[in-house]
């Protein structure tokens, strides 16, 4: 017994990828058009990566499971990209495939191009902001009582 444990470890350091969790997630096309493209990265990623169509469609209405091998075992949040045949862009971003494998893209996913700096990277700005002004006037209203105790 102690052998076959070792030796599923030993295929486990060596052969990861044989061992690593599986994920799927299935795509509900319900923009009101056909797809050109679909893209699925994990947050962790940069860049878009490879287009999942491979040159396919998705017709408006249409579902399509594709496998996806995370890049950790256990990752779980994927940023998902869809483009119609317009160019227009549907994205959801931090999707938990883990929780439910079924993403559904509408046309409130819709992104405007006008509006994509004020969007999500505006919100995170924001967000940003808010936290740093509340950790600040914290810290100051902290070592202003600091220092009145030690004056005292």
């Amino acid at each position: 017994m102690k052998r076959l444990i070792f030796t599923v470890m030993i295929l486990a350091t060596v052969f990861p990828a044989a061992f690593a969790v599986e994920s799927a997630v299935l795509i509900r096309n319900s923009t009101g058009y056909e797809a050109k493209e679909i893209y699925i990265a994990p947050i962790s990623w940069s860049e878009w990566g490879t287009d999942y169509l491979s040159g396919m469609t998705l017709a408006d209405g249409a579902e399509v499971l594709f496998n996806l091998f995370p890049s950790s075992i256990g990752e779980c949040l994927f940023d998902i990209r869809m483009v119609d045949a317009d160019g227009d862009e549907y994205i959801k971003y931090e999707i938990d495939v883990c929780a439910d494998n079924l993403v559904e893209l509408t046309f409130d996913d819709y992104v405007d191009p006008k509006q994509t700096d004020e969007g999500y990277d505006a919100g995170y700005e924001a967000g940003y902001e808010a936290g740093f002004k509340e950790g600040y006037d914290r810290g100051y209203e902290d070592g202003i009582r600091e220092g009145s105790e030690k004056a005292r």
